[in-house]
């Protein structure tokens, strides 16, 4: 496996770089290699809290991981420890091809005269179903996620509803 080791105000010792592949290692096992699994780690320290952002590539899926605490070591390891339950979450709901609970929902925007775009993001869209789609958005922890729909063809957004459902706003052609 690749791995990417980069600090944001904080230069990467040999020790710490070992300590991240010795800690990715425990969970490699865990990986499938045909997949060709990469990972890459941005270590940073704001005031007291040392930071562990963590992605990992494993085919189509990738896995999003954030830690934080007054230790870089031990936010190594609270990473490791999410990454191995994550890993293991998108392994059995493969394996078991399990369905998540999907609620219908319209939603209108408002829209707000004033407004500064502060980041564009681009990314490849590829098709999937909404399980897939919410597996995904569970992996990366973002609270909603942009796909194309593999039956309709056309876009979608799932997202998590405040009791911790999901709703899906779908995009139809004019």
């Amino acid at each position: 496996m690749r791995i990417d080791i980069h600090g944001k105000q904080l230069d990467v010792t040999e020790a710490i770089r070992e300590y991240v592949e010795q800690r990715i290692e425990r969970i490699e096992h865990l990986l499938d290699h045909s997949a060709k699994p990469s990972a890459q780690f941005k270590l940073s320290v704001i005031k007291y809290n040392h930071i562990v952002e963590t992605t990992i590539h494993i085919g189509e899926y990738t896995i999003r991981v954030e830690e934080s605490s007054d230790d870089m070591y031990k936010s190594i390891d609270m990473a490791q420890e999410k990454l191995k339950r994550k890993i293991r979450k998108l392994k059995t709901k493969l394996n078991h091809g399990k369905r998540v609970k999907i609620i219908p929902e319209i939603v209108e925007a408002e829209i707000e005269e004033d407004y500064q775009v502060v980041r564009v993001k681009r990314f490849d869209v590829k098709p999937m179903s909404q399980e897939e789609a919410i597996l995904q958005m569970n992996l990366l922890e973002h609270t909603f996620y942009v796909f194309k729909n593999e039956d309709t063809n056309e876009m979608g957004v799932v997202y998590i509803r405040n009791k911790g459902e999901y709703g899906v706003i779908e995009a139809s052609s004019i």
